[in-house]
């Protein structure tokens, strides 16, 4: 930004042009100074100079450079893009928001990479890897310090979930995260064109849920993290006796030993399911956009995935997708049978301040995170993606929204019955199983090539030696 000279500067410099100017005229002893030759022959006249330039409206802007990787073909760009323009709109001439994206691919690495060399933007986005927030951020102090701003504004702290708050808290006190003020459990989607339960799949058993599916497909994946797989993984765990316990049993932790009855079982009943009701051609190293695009094609009958897939499956933002027989309105949304619902709500929520930011760039960040935590945008965010947030009453009007849209609808009555919430399989696993190790072995468990036994003892092999390495 160029600054302004002061007014002290200015007159010393038109003093000393006086003086200079009273110099020269007294130059030839007190004569009159000659007159001013004449202006050469045919030369135009010199043109004025250029007007001061206008002062810029924006100078007293203070601007966040916001990196995130929600831009660009993610899901919910344009939804997140909106809330930014809304927030700039609200705090024009003071706070605004550039953004600038960072692919999803790359974001941890991104902000790892700026943490080492000491240049953390302003506000970071949720990262997947909560061991380094957890032992590298927070005791090294390089997030700014939530706690005196919720104390002051305890509206706000009380929109979060206790077990959130109760996990990033430090021993002193300090809260280095925004936690999470909003549940966001993982369920399935089926498409009722192609497949009608008799109950909904919530109140099956395990064995229930496979004979109703019969011979029909559903969709699987093996490339990237196995998302969709690993979800349906998780669900088969945790309907194995002893499976709530064992996944419970490492939040906070890694599974180092996958020898237990309850992986095994589960894994013998992904088995079967791979086996029989997958499509190999469309499951085999798949991407999350071309297994979903067996699903938008009617090919197979059940996806599983969270809340955030709503936009998917209504027609003004997903409709592009679709194949000429599938209808959004008529996909439902429900969770896994034994009332299972994946999340693990012991986890850092959306947001985070860099502690060395500077104070015109944290006050601007404890901006909006203020509006982002405002009712209309709570509401906002419920209805455009649901989950339960016990600290938030929502407005008179907030269940006739709900109401006007089926698939949220869907996903909110499920909620309220009280599902057992237990944490997905990648999120107990260390990272380079998650991805790309155990996607690499599930085709072996496909095809039977690899016994549910030898599958959980080649993952006990994998983790011993990410523990010998002594990495995640």
């Amino acid at each position: 930004m160029i600054k302004k000279l002061r007014l002290g500067v200015i007159l010393v410099l038109c003093l000393a042009m006086f003086a200079g100017i009273a110099a020269c005229g007294n130059g030839n002893g007190g004569d009159a100074p000659p007159p001013p030759p004449p202006p050469p022959a045919d030369t135009p006249d010199d043109p004025p100079p250029p007007p001061p330039p206008a002062d810029d409206p924006d100078s007293d802007v203070i601007v966040i450079e916001y990196y995130t990787y929600i831009a660009g073909t993610h899901g919910n760009a344009a939804i997140h893009a909106e809330m930014i323009d809304r927030f700039n709109a609200l705090n024009e001439g003071v706070y605004r928001m550039d953004i600038i994206h960072i692919p999803q691919d790359d974001w941890d690495d991104f902000i790892k990479q700026r943490a080492l060399i000491g240049e953390l933007p302003t506000l970071v986005n949720h990262m997947h890897d909560v061991e380094w927030q957890m032992d590298f951020v927070a005791p090294n102090q390089l997030s700014y310090d939530l706690g005196p701003w919720l104390a002051e504004n305890p509206h706000i702290k009380n929109l979060f979930l206790p077990v959130s708050v109760n996990f990033i808290t430090q021993d002193d006190g300090r809260i280095p995260f925004l936690p999470k003020f909003v549940s966001n459990p993982v369920g399935l989607f089926y498409n009722s064109d192609v497949w009608t339960p008799s109950i909904p799949t919530r109140d099956m058993t395990w064995d229930q849920f496979v004979a109703e599916i019969g011979d029909d497909k559903l969709t699987f994946m093996t490339g990237e993290n196995a998302w969709m797989t690993q979800l349906l993984f998780t669900a088969a765990i945790a309907n194995s006796p002893g499976g709530v316990e064992w996944l419970n049993s490492h939040i906070g932790d890694r599974v180092t030993d996958y020898n237990h009855p309850a992986f095994i079982e589960g894994a013998r009943k992904m088995q079967q399911l791979l086996m029989h009701n997958s499509i190999p051609e469309t499951m085999l190293g798949a991407t999350f956009a071309e297994a979903a695009n067996s699903f938008y094609n009617n090919d197979t009958i059940m996806i599983f995935n969270g809340p955030w897939m709503f936009g998917s499956f209504r027609e003004e933002t997903g409709a592009e997708n679709w194949g000429p027989d599938f209808h959004g309105r008529t996909v439902v949304a429900d969770l896994f049978p034994g009332n299972f619902a994946l999340e693990l709500p012991a986890e850092i929520g959306l947001y985070w301040v860099a502690a060395d930011a500077g104070d015109d760039q944290i006050r601007a960040a404890l901006a909006y995170l203020e509006f982002f935590l405002s009712d209309d945008e709570m509401e906002r965010h419920l209805i455009g993606s649901g989950g339960m947030s016990p600290g938030f009453t929502p407005g008179p009007g907030f269940w006739d929204k709900v109401a006007e849209d089926q698939i949220l609808q869907h996903y909110m009555e499920a909620l309220a019955t009280n599902p057992t919430v237990v944490p997905r399989l990648d999120q107990i696993t260390f990272d380079s199983i998650a991805q790309p190790d155990m996607p690499n072995l599930l085709p072996l468990l496909a095809n039977g090539s690899m016994s549910p036994e030898e599958f959980a003892q080649a993952l006990t092999d994998l983790a011993a030696e990410v523990v010998a390495a002594g990495g995640f």
